[in-house]
C-alpha cells in the first residue's frame, strides 16, 4: 500500500473533525468540539501547515506540522500499523529541518494505545529531551521528544 501525504484542503475539515473526535479519549480532550481546535485547524489549512495521509480516498492520518514541531499528529485506529502515522512523520523529517520536536504521551500515560505513539516516534530515531512540556489539559503525562538529522536512524 502506497501512502501519500498531501496538504489538508478546507474540504478536509469534516473529516479532521470525525478524526479528532474518534481520538478525543486519547488526548483527553473534546477537540472536535472545541472552537478553538476549529480556529487552528483552519488557521494551520490556510498557511499550508496541515497535512493529511489518505487510503482509498478516505483520511486516515492527519498532522499539523510547523517550524519543526509536529504539533498534533493522529490516526484514525482502523488504519494504526499501517503506515499512516510512519508516513506523515517521514513527511516532517523530510521537511529540511535539522531537528523535528513533539509533545508526546509520558511513559507513565494511562491510556493504553499512548505507547503506540511513542514506540512509532522512538522507531523512527526521536529521542526523549530533558524539556517539560506545557502540562496536558486532563493531567496526564506528556513528554517531549526530539529527532536531529545527524542521528537519523530514518526505515
Amino acid at each position: 500500500m502506497s501512502l501519500h501525504v498531501e496538504a489538508a484542503t478546507e474540504g478536509d475539515i469534516p473529516a479532521w473533525l470525525e478524526l479528532a473526535a474518534e481520538v478525543g479519549d486519547l488526548f483527553g480532550v473534546d477537540m472536535a468540539g472545541d472552537p478553538e481546535f476549529h480556529r487552528t485547524l483552519k488557521c494551520n489549512i490556510a498557511r499550508g501547515t496541515a497535512f493529511c495521509v489518505r487510503v482509498d480516498n478516505e483520511l486516515a492520518g492527519a498532522m499539523l506540522f510547523r517550524r519543526g514541531w509536529i504539533n498534533w499528529l493522529a490516526v484514525r485506529k482502523r488504519f494504526r500499523h499501517r503506515g499512516a502515522g510512519r508516513a506523515l512523520v517521514t513527511h516532517a523529517i523530510l521537511g529540511g529541518e535539522n531537528e523535528v520536536r513533539v509533545t508526546t504521551f509520558g511513559e507513565r500515560h494511562p491510556h493504553p494505545e499512548a505507547d503506540g505513539a511513542r514506540g512509532l516516534y522512538s522507531a523512527m530515531g526521536f529521542e526523549l529531551t530533558h524539556a517539560v512540556p506545557k502540562p496536558a489539559s486532563d493531567k496526564t503525562p506528556r513528554e517531549i521528544l526530539v529527532w536531529r538529522a545527524q542521528k537519523s536512524r530514518l526505515g
